[in-house]
């Protein structure tokens, strides 16, 4: 699955998405603002480097993008698109 779509300028590859979320209605857990959409993609490993024992560490960094819309019902509307064209993808 390397499909890769555009989310209001965000370039997204659809195989490296965890997780998408909205805030809105049945969403009530969520702390986003009501209108993004935030995408949670898979973890990526990356060195930085700790003073303390001056080395550079291997550590897991979390990724993800947050999508700003006009209003919350666009966003809400573009995230059941978006699960759509997640859908397909990973079951094509």
């Amino acid at each position: 699955m390397k499909k890769i779509i555009n989310l209001n300028g965000t370039l997204v590859e659809l195989s490296k998405v965890k997780s998408i979320s909205v805030n809105g209605e049945g969403f009530t857990n969520i702390k986003l603002q009501p209108n993004f959409i935030k995408i949670q993609l898979e973890t990526k490993k990356d060195y930085i480097f700790n003073p303390e024992k001056r080395i550079h560490e291997l550590i897991d960094v979390e990724n993800e993008v947050l999508i700003e819309y006009p209003n919350a019902e666009f966003a809400y509307n573009s995230f059941l698109s978006l699960k759509d064209i997640w859908e397909e993808a990973v079951n094509s």
